[in-house]
């Protein structure tokens, strides 16, 4: 568990605040002790709210870590990964994903969890680790999804544990109706040939995935399209195990598309999104 008082912030989490990536991997590698102790980050979300963090959490919310500071992270206290910080109860691997961390991270996260025994199926521990909620009761996934993740970002995490798209939040959005409302035609293939029944599911305030579609997306009418098939038990999407999109993309800066909210369902995907993020 986490400490419920306030400790001192280490030399660690000072280099980690300033960036300064050399010094703090110089620190891990001959103080490998520091990775294991938490301490209370001010305004860790948002710059409004404190956390009682480690340093992975730290570090993963920092989109331009180095890969290889978050292995080191990993190797000196690897039962970080399934640490949860102490306001909404993230786990690294959600920190990671609200910020938009490189697919590469998100890889080393999900390898790290071999090191670890924490998680209740043991021949698998990624998996576990993708199912995480925290106490908005949502999976990393959700968060890589609003936050208009790399597509090998949310490929890796789809198959690291492809019934996360069963995942429901605290307002019953599915990582499918989260992708609808702001994310890419080739995302919303992925999650429908995983669980192509969550086309059906419908948020606490009656919404479908298809209703949550953003109109001015240039993608709207196939999108909506593939959500109507799916409903109606037809299959036009591509298989997860066939598709094109290289894993390797995960070291490629991928453009991240606009978007806007859409008019229809306004006031329940505003009011979603803005603690989604």
């Amino acid at each position: 568990m986490l400490m419920t008082s306030k400790p001192t912030k280490n030399k660690l989490s000072l280099a980690l605040m300033d960036q300064q990536w050399t010094v703090a991997l110089k620190l891990v590698q001959e103080k490998p002790k520091l990775a294991g102790h938490s301490f209370v980050l001010q305004g860790f979300f948002e710059g409004l709210k404190d956390a009682t963090v480690f340093p992975l959490h730290q570090a993963c919310a920092c989109p331009q870590v180095p890969v290889a500071l978050i292995e080191a992270l990993i190797q000196a206290f690897p039962a970080a990964l399934y640490k949860p910080e102490s306001s909404y109860q993230r786990i690294p691997l959600h920190c990671a994903c609200r910020t938009g961390a490189r697919p590469a991270v998100i890889a080393a996260l999900l390898r790290g969890a071999s090191l670890t025994i924490s998680g209740v199926n043991e021949s698998d521990p990624a998996h576990d680790m993708c199912l995480q909620k925290d106490n908005l009761q949502r999976i990393p996934l959700h968060y890589a999804l609003s936050n208009q993740a790399d597509a090998a970002t949310v490929r890796l995490l789809l198959e690291a544990c492809p019934i996360s798209t069963h995942a429901v939040d605290q307002r019953g959005w599915t990582p499918l109706h989260v992708a609808a409302s702001c994310h890419r035609l080739e995302v919303l293939r992925w999650l429908l040939e995983a669980n192509p029944a969550a086309a059906s599911a419908v948020t606490l305030q009656g919404s479908l995935p298809q209703q949550v579609l953003q109109r001015s997306n240039p993608q709207y009418a196939v999108m909506l399209q593939l959500l109507k098939d799916a409903r109606n038990g037809i299959t036009r999407s591509p298989s997860l195990q066939t598709t094109t999109t290289p894993i390797r993309r995960a070291e490629e800066d991928v453009k991240q598309e606009r978007h806007t909210p859409l008019v229809r369902e306004w006031e329940e995907l505003m009011v979603h999104r803005s603690v989604l993020v």
